[in-house]
């Protein structure tokens, strides 16, 4: 373990060996360890036996069963954020209470996640989705679940909080992870556009440090296809799993099959670049011009290079 977290801060992290190293508790490994580190225990007087049990219930309400959004996702996205976090212009613009926002969006951005997707529960009427009036049917139900859980008293870890802080805290994590509702994209990005090319102070204007920290949870949550090939097919496989069995259950109930996942009749090079081309190239070269992220724009021209290639490959 001690290897494994020694290189933490490299964004190509080896995130499934230290899922085995932590024994299948990632999420409660790194969030302690992230937060010890930032010294977050002493700055916000928290409890550790109410932080411990309340990571804990966090990552067994994620679901095993599923390929994808599970613990192991929750674990890459924080560990994805925290390295964006510490790139020198948002460093400069993160103090304790935006890392504090930062990293409980993340722990519990997909919690409960139920292996399908928004228009599923839409189409099939699920009480979620009555629940939420069909309006970010899972992002809503991820808060809700993990703000409840937060409201027992012995998972209430920041219940010492004085209440404008804690409502503040509540206001930017409910933002941040709405902001992982796909249907949210591009105005969320074009507002991020319109902000850098004009006048944008996130250290000084709450309203900019909003946008830069939904960004920043868009950016990581969307980040796999940014990381080195190996990394990046891996996630592959286990993202078109997930929605192959989507795919299966709406054949099965005589519903028309979601783009991309119908497993008899999927391109996935071509599936892969044109999330790339539509959604990854345009948000990370977005913020490659408020700070610049080489390192994340190369692996992804690459990996886009890779696919194109399977693209044309009888092999593949």
């Amino acid at each position: 373990m001690a290897s494994i977290m020694s290189t933490v801060d490299l964004y190509n992290w080896k995130i499934f060996d230290f899922v085995d190293a932590a024994e299948n508790h990632p999420l409660c490994v790194l969030t302690g360890y992230l937060f010890e580190r930032a010294d977050l225990f002493s700055h916000f007087d928290i409890s550790h036996e109410k932080f411990w049990k309340f990571v804990a219930t966090i990552e067994t309400a994620y679901h095993a069963d599923l390929p994808f959004h599970n613990a192991t996702h929750a674990t890459d996205v924080l560990h994805c954020i925290a390295h964006l976090a510490q790139l020198d212009k948002i460093s400069n613009v993160v103090g304790e209470a935006e890392l504090l926002c930062i990293y409980i969006a993340a722990i519990i951005h997909d919690v409960d996640h139920p292996g399908v997707g928004n228009n599923f529960l839409s189409t099939t009427y699920d009480v979620r989705a009555i629940l939420y009036n069909d309006k970010s049917i899972l992002e809503n139900h991820h808060l809700a679940t993990a703000f409840s859980f937060m409201s027992r008293p012995e998972l209430d870890f920041l219940g010492q909080l004085p209440r404008p802080e804690f409502k503040q805290m509540r206001e930017t994590v409910i933002e941040m992870v709405l902001a992982t509702d796909l249907s949210q994209h591009f105005g969320l990005l074009a507002s991020f556009k319109n902000k850098i090319a004009q006048t944008f102070d996130p250290k000084e204007s709450r309203e900019d440090r909003i946008i830069l920290l939904k960004i920043l949870m868009k950016c990581a949550d969307v980040s796999n296809p940014t990381k080195e090939w190996s990394i990046c097919f891996r996630w592959c496989k286990l993202v078109l799993e997930e929605f192959m069995r989507q795919g299966d259950m709406e054949k099965s109930l005589g519903l028309p099959v979601s783009p991309f996942m119908d497993r008899d009749n999927v391109n996935v090079p071509s599936s892969q670049i044109g999330f790339m081309d539509y959604v990854l190239l345009p948000l990370f070269e977005a913020v490659n011009k408020y700070t610049e992220v080489p390192h994340i724009l190369g692996t992804l021209q690459a990996n886009r290079d890779h696919w194109y290639v399977c693209f044309f490959s009888v092999r593949f």
